[in-house]
């Protein structure tokens, strides 16, 4: 117990509440010589399996054990004035933030405190917490290989898959901190990754796809394959970027990273945003959705989550902060407010018969009012792809991007970066 959990010895996946009651004991080692000071304990376990196809054939298998600990500390005052983050979860691991949370002492972050609920544990579970074998997990990736190979994506035939693999993780976290707090949230999620060896068509490129579920069972077999087709593009000629202002419509892929991107810059903090909006801007932030990578039924400071419109398509109505929102890219952070499930809610319809489509996204927030968008696609003509748009560059202010989020197309999409959303259309841009 003292070096943490054994390699060897994934057991836990069984039943993971021991890993509360282990904690809760480490929370009572300590507290006699805390004095005046708070203490809140979080740890994650977690156990991953990964098999990889490289050049279509060769078969690779990576097992990996993750075990951390985490240790904040707040002054009387409630301010958080230490943190501390190791590898490992017994006495050792408890001794060594100690050490490092004292070596912190007087620096004052803005308050993150944890939710003070009695003796009453907070459990949110998965139904079922198991990694697959490596059969299940082989079948699955073989399988959406050849889905892949045999579809039309491609002018002539499916495209090359240069690598791919498919990752199965099972986590269990745990927090105990004075006041009461005793939670366990389980996971059981899956990801893919897929790398062609040419571009899928002729505005595409080599870039990966990635796809997400909150239980690997969920896959999609033919994930990929729906994300190279927002990117194929069959044209051959190359033109440059139009004379005047036209609208550009954005894949779900490129949507995505636009709506996390905006919500982070538009939505968050604790005071109430009421800009003005385009009536597609129609956005939520759902952490207790039945299909949310990330969040559930509370926080990472042990806060119940809420469903938060942040949008409706005329105004902004709400925003990402405090209590409820806040949450832990790794075991190795404090908590911050973060959105977890957006999804966009405005329904799709169809594209705009002359605009640009945007099947590539590199985006550099150059300030806080000024981002530059570097877009490859293609022009839209009646409807259809046309001319080949490489590199065009838009410079726009966020709240400008949200003013002009006017139409959604087609259904939505769930991404790796926990949105779900059609393809986006932004009216009146100006491209160079």
């Amino acid at each position: 117990m003292s070096k943490g959990l054994s390699i060897d010895d994934p057991s836990w996946l069984d039943d993971a509440s021991p890993l509360v009651d282990r904690l809760d004991l480490l929370h009572r080692t300590l507290r006699p010589g805390a004095g005046h000071r708070s203490f809140e304990l979080y740890h994650r376990a977690a156990c991953s399996l990964r098999i990889g196809l490289r050049d279509g054939e060769c078969i690779t298998v990576r097992r990996g054990v993750d075990d951390g600990l985490a240790l904040r500390s707040l002054s009387s005052d409630g301010r958080e004035i230490a943190f501390a983050a190791t590898s490992g979860s017994g006495k050792q691991s408890l001794q060594w933030v100690l050490a490092r949370s004292r070596q912190s002492r007087g620096r004052a972050f803005p308050e993150t405190a944890w939710a003070r609920d009695g003796d009453r544990l907070k459990a949110d579970h998965e139904a079922v917490l198991r990694l697959p074998s490596v059969d299940e997990l082989t079948a699955w990736l073989v399988q959406a290989r050849d889905e892949l190979v045999g579809s039309t994506v491609g002018p002539r035939a499916g495209p090359e898959p240069l690598e791919l693999w498919v990752e199965a993780a099972a986590t269990a976290e745990s927090w105990v901190a004075d006041g009461g707090l005793k939670a366990l949230r389980t996971r059981a999620r899956g990801w893919g990754m897929l790398r062609l060896r040419k571009p899928a068509g002729a505005g595409s490129s080599t870039r990966p796809v990635l796809i997400a579920r909150r239980n690997w069972a969920d896959l999609p077999i033919g994930g990929w394959k729906a994300v190279l087709e927002d990117r194929r593009l069959s044209g051959s000629r190359v033109a440059g970027p139009p004379a005047q202002r036209v609208p550009i419509l954005f894949s779900p892929e490129c949507s995505a990273i636009l709506v996390m991107a905006l919500v982070k810059a538009l939505h968050s903090g604790e005071s109430e945003p009421r800009f003005p909006v385009g009536p597609a801007w129609n956005v939520v932030d759902d952490p207790g959705h039945a299909t949310a990578l990330f969040g559930g039924g509370f926080d990472d400071a042990g806060f119940a989550t809420r469903r938060t419109l942040l949008a409706d398509g005329l105004r902004a109505t709400g925003s990402v902060g405090g209590e409820g929102h806040f949450r832990r890219p790794s075991f190795r952070d404090r908590p911050v407010p973060m959105p977890s499930h957006l999804v966009v809610q405005t329904a799709g319809s169809v594209p705009p018969s002359r605009a640009v489509l945007a099947t590539a996204l590199s985006l550099h927030p150059l300030d806080r009012d000024q981002w530059m968008l570097e877009i490859d696609g293609a022009y839209l003509e009646a409807g259809r792809p046309g001319p080949i748009l490489r590199s065009a560059i838009v410079a726009v202010s966020p709240t400008e991007l949200v003013r002009r989020c006017v139409a959604a197309v087609g259904p939505a999409r769930l991404s790796h970066l926990g949105v779900k959303t059609p393809a986006l259309v932004f009216d009146g841009l100006t491209l160079r």
